[in-house]
């Protein structure tokens, strides 16, 4: 049985995001639909253990170091950043691409590794570290592993937002891209989250086959255009059979894409 001070704590943790860095006492009560001396307790406390920090100028709160403190021991224990880093960095160095690690959460991706291959590409950041399942390469690897009625149950609840002028918001043409990754054991895609990004991703499978991660690089629009397409396709898919393999996987000689 949910204990109902810490259930109200965690609520008023998950409504921070990128869209919404900062909530006031105010914001926080109409969310939560609590009176204001209630919200204050609650974020006082979040506040001393460091979970919170309250802006000196304008009042309001943020997240705060302990947050981060805790993510990165989660991010450095992770199994899958583990055994994958190394390949990630890599893959990165390889291609001159920024490369990523993904998994599958709450019906979208979490970006747990990010690998640079040089300071200047590291803009590219704020695509993390949670995307979308259905516009991002990371996370149509994953749809392409479902059978149709779990797919049908994802897209039943989750609606096909419009990131950007190019993202599949036609569930039929959506379906026509998943069979086309279960037939390739890769995903792309092109602007459908950020303007002028572009991404290739693969399966990441443990040792039961079950895909648990996805890895991509992305890098600029054009650079899926060029005549060394081929060769990142097969970096890219080199890559996550390396980390499957680091996780205990060892395909079926006779089945060439695990995905079909």
């Amino acid at each position: 049985m949910p204990i109902q001070s810490v259930q109200r704590a965690l609520n008023i943790l998950s409504f921070f995001s990128a869209s919404r860095p900062q909530l006031g006492i105010t914001e926080i009560s109409k969310l939560m639909n609590l009176p204001k001396t209630t919200v204050h307790g609650l974020v006082q406390t979040l506040t001393q253990e460091g979970f919170l920090n309250q802006d000196i100028e304008n009042k309001k709160y943020t997240l705060g170091l302990k947050i981060y403190e805790l993510s990165t021991y989660l991010l450095s224990t992770l199994k899958i950043n583990q055994v994958g880093m190394d390949s990630v960095q890599k893959l990165a160095q390889k291609t001159s691409l920024m490369a990523r690690i993904g998994i599958w959460d709450k019906d979208s991706i979490l970006v747990t590794a990010n690998s640079f291959p040089d300071a200047e590409n590291h803009q590219f950041n704020i695509i993390g570290p949670r995307v979308p399942g259905y516009c991002s390469a990371l996370g149509k690897i994953f749809l392409a592993t479902y059978n149709d009625s779990d797919i049908e149950e994802y897209l039943s609840k989750t609606p096909l937002t419009a990131y950007t002028e190019k993202t599949i918001t036609d569930k039929s043409v959506l379906l026509e891209h998943i069979k086309e990754i279960r037939k390739t054991g890769y995903a792309r895609e092109d602007e459908e989250y950020i303007n002028n990004m572009s991404c290739i991703s693969a399966p990441v499978y443990d040792n039961t086959g079950s895909t648990v991660a996805s890895v991509s690089v992305s890098g600029l629009l054009g650079f899926l255009e060029n005549d060394k397409i081929k060769e990142l396709i097969i970096e890219v898919k080199k890559t996550g059979m390396d980390i499957s393999q680091k996780m205990g996987y060892f395909p079926d000689p006779l089945k060439i894409n695990p995905m079909q």
